[in-house]
């Protein structure tokens, strides 16, 4: 799962990222940077965790927030869908209805400990201030921010450990020796079917949506190398989600880490909407949408290279193509499709060849 960074704009010796939440703005000390740098440097920021109250953390993104307590992790999403609407504009155009879609999910730790320790570690040099209202006494300002969050003791001899970066959110099970990892299991709640597809992957249904946490990775590090144990999720009725782990050393450490799926950064100085997302049978990941990004990153050879313009509440449609196999964040294609004016791509489909087609708005 990706905790989506929001747009960011780069500035001489600072730069300043805006969260999704009215009030609040996090400020980095850096050097200057041009926006495309400043693009592939936030590609690789650690995900930034925050106190939001005793034995509460909380890290936001863009149309996102994880919240974490002792014995839940509250995940929010939410996207904008934009339909065509009956009314035509004042130039013959089709106006557009947009809608918010919200849905959370939460993973209840059964039997856990209510009183684990929940604190964060690996403080980052970032500052989060909030300046909400008129009265100062209010305001927060100075609060620190870390690269991970540790519940201590969520079941005896169990530490979870939750962190991630651009790509991904992790979230680890550390268990010390002789510890019972058959004690480990969540309920599931907010999301309309939970299942195990035929590689093990415990998927999510929201509505038309899915959440995909792959396989866990399970290991033990013996005379400093890693030796992997099989194991796997296992249903326990409809909601609640536990471990199958196979034979392993109970006198060392295990680590039993699961990972929320595909994700990456895409976008540049502009507000970026990816509006649909295809798979092609060869494991391609092909997105379109809206950009109003004058410098994203258009490979050579592409249909449009350079960005067209429109308002500030338009621009230009896309296209990408990703390698879901590679580790490599630039995409394999990139290009624009727009005039002067305002245009948007809505609809995109593959066929057997990789060719994409799309569909959408255009001024």
């Amino acid at each position: 799962m990706k905790i989506n960074h929001p747009t960011f704009s780069a500035r001489p010796a600072t730069l300043v990222r805006a969260l999704a939440l009215a009030g609040v703005v996090v400020a980095a000390s850096a050097g200057a940077v041009s926006a495309p740098s400043a693009n592939t440097a936030f590609a690789s920021l650690p995900m930034a965790f925050e106190s939001s109250g005793p034995a509460r953390f909380v890290a936001r993104g863009n149309s996102c927030f994880l919240a974490i307590g002792p014995t839940t992790a509250e995940l929010g999403l939410s996207k904008l869908t934009v339909e065509p609407a009956d009314a035509v504009g004042p130039r013959g155009a089709t106006s557009r209805v947009t809608r918010s879609i919200s849905r959370s999910v939460t993973l209840h730790f059964l039997g856990a400990n209510s009183e684990a320790r929940v604190a964060g570690e690996g403080e980052l040099p970032s500052r989060v201030n909030y300046f909400l209202g008129n009265d100062p006494a209010q305001w927060r300002v100075n609060q620190p921010l870390t690269s991970r969050v540790r519940v201590s003791g969520i079941y005896e001899g169990v530490d979870l450990i939750y962190y991630g970066n651009a790509q991904r959110l992790e979230y680890d099970f550390v268990l010390a020796p002789e510890a019972d990892a058959k004690r480990i299991a969540f309920r599931v709640t907010g999301a309309d079917s939970i299942q195990l597809n035929s590689r093990g992957d415990l998927v999510l249904k929201l509505g038309a949506d899915e959440i995909a946490q792959p396989r866990p990775v399970i290991y033990q590090e013996i005379a400093g190398a890693r030796k992997n144990v099989s194991g796997g999720y296992a249903l326990r009725g409809r909601d609640t989600v536990a471990f199958e782990i196979g034979e392993y050393d109970h006198t060392r450490p295990l680590v039993i880490d699961p990972f929320l799926s595909y994700a990456r950064y895409f976008g540049a100085s502009g507000e970026d909407d990816a509006r649909c997302v295809r798979v092609s049978r060869d494991g391609y990941v092909y997105i379109a949408g809206r950009t109003l990004s004058a410098v994203l990153p258009a490979t050579s050879g592409a249909v449009q290279t350079n960005y067209g313009g429109g308002t500030r509440t338009g621009g230009d449609a896309f296209v990408a193509k990703f390698d879901l196999q590679s580790t490599n964040a630039t995409p394999l294609f990139v290009t624009y499709l727009g005039g002067s004016t305002d245009d948007e791509a809505w609809g995109l489909a593959l066929d057997d060849d990789g060719n994409a087609y799309v569909t959408g708005f255009t001024d």
